[in-house]
């Protein structure tokens, strides 16, 4: 079970991270998203070798998503009919995975890294729909953010600054996924990707 989350200064990635909530791997000022998306592919294949299905959450993964698939948009849309608006639905390979993903609501994807090694990305505002240090509150998870640092979004922070605010969300996203999927186990469900989902 893993958490994520991205810093990006016009739509464009600049950090990324992931983490188990003890341990967290990172890329920062990657010139393209592309590459940042390479660098989650690369990362989850070295993180969890072995296992059958790794679960990734990410409070608000629409925007991540959305940020990460950017530079791909232009090129999906080219290939589609042209509705006037950004897909949905975007599938296609980056080093050597299959990447399925939706971007409607719930917003949830899919990286197919080999046969027998899937890894399934989840919004976990669908299941807490209020903000990721409400959910944490709520939780009373030890877990909080960080005050937001001055012109977050609005440049590229340095490195010292941005990471630890990423490291601490990436944290926080695991901790919700990991209260997710614990439930489910309670229940004894299938995994979902919606709260809606899980009650029916």
């Amino acid at each position: 079970i893993l958490g994520l989350d991205t810093e990006t200064h016009n739509g464009m990635v600049y950090l990324s991270a992931l983490s188990d909530g003890s341990r967290s791997w990172w890329a920062y000022g990657v010139a393209s998203a592309v590459n940042h998306l390479g660098f989650l592919v690369d990362a989850l294949r070295l993180i969890a070798p072995g296992k059958k299905r790794v679960v990734v959450g990410a409070h608000y993964l629409t925007f991540d998503l959305q940020c990460l698939l950017a530079p791909f948009l232009p090129v999906l849309k080219a290939q589609l009919p042209d509705t006037g608006r950004a897909p949905r639905h975007i599938c296609l390979q980056v080093n050597g995975a299959r990447i399925d993903a939706f971007l409607g609501k719930p917003c949830f994807a899919r990286i197919r890294l080999s046969k027998r090694y899937t890894v399934l990305f989840i919004d976990t505002w669908a299941f807490f729909t209020m903000g990721l240090d409400a959910a944490l509150v709520m939780l009373e998870s030890v877990f909080r953010k960080l005050p937001t640092p001055k012109d977050l979004g609005d440049i590229q922070l340095p490195l010292g600054v941005a990471l630890p605010y990423c490291q601490r969300d990436a944290e926080g996203a695991a901790y919700l996924m990991g209260k997710i999927v614990n439930q489910h186990r309670v229940q004894n469900i299938p995994l979902c990707i919606s709260a809606p989902q899980f009650s029916g």
